[in-house]
């Protein structure tokens, strides 16, 4: 605990120095997010425990919803043009952000139009990009990993559980544009997961089992502090 306490002290002492410099930023965020689940399923097959199918359905399809993120957004200037005419300068950028959407499930049989399964599951995970800019002008280039550090799914509307397999933090990765007009910013960013995800779906006594990756866009607006 004195470690974790010395840490967060140390930490503050450095961040007010940079401040002080005009090197160091902090500020909120938030806008629209889309993330989208491709799976590698293209049909779905429910099983008991003795591995016996229950229930199959030959086309299975996702469908993402509009959702949101928001939260904080710590900057670094690392380094600044001589050059007063193009302004060019090198940032750390680090987020804190809580994002959430929903994803519609959908399985059926061709021409079965009674024999359909669906769910609606409300996706929520902390992500933590940390992204070295670009910016020249009031032009800001971003790149670099993201952390997911707690996804959690959650049952909307439908009849199963939805179980996550994959671990707690998972690494992607985000791009982006953004611009800056002094304390305010918009940003417009692409981001994607390196690993697949495992999600386990249990319809009562029976199970299946999905993998796939997720991708998305976000467009935010900021403020500095």
């Amino acid at each position: 605990m004195k470690k974790i306490v010395v840490l967060l002290v140390t930490l503050c002492c450095m961040a007010g120095a940079l401040q002080a410099q005009g090197r160091f930023s902090a500020g909120v965020r938030g806008g629209l997010l889309s993330r989208t689940y491709t799976f590698d399923q293209k049909s779905l097959v429910f099983t008991d425990a003795k591995g016996n199918a229950t229930n199959s359905y030959n086309q299975f399809s996702s469908e993402s919803k509009y959702g949101f993120e928001a939260g904080v957004n710590f900057r670094v200037r690392l380094w600044k043009s001589q050059n007063e005419m193009t302004g060019a300068s090198l940032l750390l950028e680090l987020d804190g952000l809580y994002a959430q959407n929903n994803l519609v499930l959908l399985a059926g049989n061709e021409g079965d139009e009674l024999n359909k399964w669906s769910a609606t599951v409300i996706t929520r995970t902390v992500d933590v990009p940390l992204m070295l800019c670009l910016k020249a002008s009031v032009v800001r280039l971003s790149a670099g990993p993201v952390f997911h550090a707690f996804a959690k799914y959650d049952l909307k509307k439908g009849s199963p559980n939805i179980g996550f397999d994959s671990p707690r933090v998972l690494c992607g990765y985000s791009l982006g544009i953004g611009f800056d007009f002094g304390k305010v910013t918009l940003d417009g960013r692409y981001s994607g997961n390196f690993k697949k995800d495992t999600w386990t779906i249990n319809n009562g006594t029976s199970s299946t089992t999905l993998t796939g990756r997720c991708a998305g866009w976000s467009i935010c607006l900021g403020v500095a502090f």
